[in-house]
């Protein structure tokens, strides 16, 4: 049984099928890629998946209990963290701050998480979240003052203190330097091997996807194209005509 199964999923807007009978499976412990050119359908696809939308047809399964349509906080409940295209810290509060705001709360408000005094245990674990994304040292400062490279790298040590089964990231390196983008691309990939995560990953940087990936889908106007392993993703002639204009 697949960690996560997409079935047969439709999300339409109006007479648009912007996501049109997708099948996906994504098995434990893998890295799996989605991969289409602007506007084929992989965020409105995330979206529906982690409760954001709400599909119009199909299901999807985690670990074989079906989550179609649940609300996105009950999602994250059952396993699924998202990183978002668009960074989000709390800029105002300290990096572990922000890690210790990402452990799991499921009967809690904000307020309380946020003014309540966390145990030894759980301030260790996200001082060994820190130290994986090699932001100890800057433990103290406030978030808003990292760059934006180690502000992605701080949202992956936060969602990993959800302790999840997969982990939903969408454009990883977009907008990161070089030296900062290898540094992400080799976290992803420890966190994979080391730790069990498995991840479900949009990235237009093929180089990137390359690299991260195990298997690729590929979209196009809310479909399915192509499915495979990286290598064979780059010699598909749709996927070329389609995605890089060949």
């Amino acid at each position: 049984m697949p960690l996560l199964f997409i079935n047969k999923l439709y999300k339409f807007f109006g007479a648009l099928a912007a996501v049109n009978g997708v099948n996906i499976e994504v098995e434990r412990n893998e890295m799996v890629g989605l991969m289409g050119p602007n506007g084929s359908g992989k965020t409105t696809l995330f979206n529906c998946v982690t409760g954001s939308y709400t599909p119009s047809k199909g299901q999807v399964f985690l670990d074989g209990e079906d989550i179609t349509a649940l609300a996105p906080h009950v999602v994250a409940n059952k396993g699924i963290s998202r990183i978002f295209q668009i960074t989000r810290v709390f800029p105002a509060l300290t990096v572990v701050e922000n890690v210790l705001i990402g452990q799991r709360h499921s009967d809690e408000k904000f307020i309380h998480v946020l003014f309540t005094k966390s145990s030894a245990g759980v301030y260790e674990r996200a001082l060994q979240l820190l130290d994986l994304v090699e932001l100890t040292k800057l433990k103290d400062k406030l978030a808003g003052e990292l760059s934006h490279g180690q502000q992605r790298l701080l949202t992956l040590a936060r969602v990993l203190m959800q302790n999840p089964k997969l982990v939903f990231l969408d454009e990883p390196t977009a907008g990161v330097n070089p030296t900062l983008c290898r540094s992400i691309v080799s976290k992803i990939l420890e966190v994979n091997r080391k730790h069990k995560v498995t991840f479900f990953i949009i990235e237009h940087n093929m180089n990137v996807m390359m690299e991260l990936a195990q298997r690729i889908y590929v979209l196009f106007n809310g479909g399915v194209i192509a499915e495979g392993a990286p290598e064979e993703i780059q010699r598909n002639e749709e996927v070329l005509e389609v995605y890089y204009g060949e």
